[in-house]
């Protein structure tokens, strides 16, 4: 199992700069240690916290934004749904051309 993460070893990482453990906690109500720390839960980051937890690891994903899929997001409008992306349609110029 992957060593545990927490803020204090962050801090240490840093410099073991003082407050650096409180100052977290004030800001997002605690500190929770973790054996995996995952940032971002776009599909490569929700892919590696699931397999992870699949496998007993106690893992935390985060995320900077309020919804989950990084660059993956489903929209809607006038009864239609359809998924955006880095990769949903990249044009070239042969496409391009077929498209004309």
């Amino acid at each position: 199992r992957p060593a545990a993460l927490s803020v204090r070893a962050l801090a240490n990482l840093f410099g073991g700069k003082g407050g650096v453990e409180e100052a977290v906690g004030n800001l997002f109500g605690g500190v929770e240690e973790v054996d995996s720390l995952v940032v971002g839960s776009g599909i490569s980051g929700s892919s590696l916290a699931y397999s992870l937890f699949q496998q007993g690891v106690d893992v935390l994903c985060t995320e900077a934004r309020d919804v989950v899929g990084g660059n993956v997001i489903t929209k809607e409008a006038d009864g239609f749904l359809w998924e955006e992306g880095p990769n949903t349609f990249q044009p070239t110029r042969q496409i391009l051309r077929l498209a004309c």
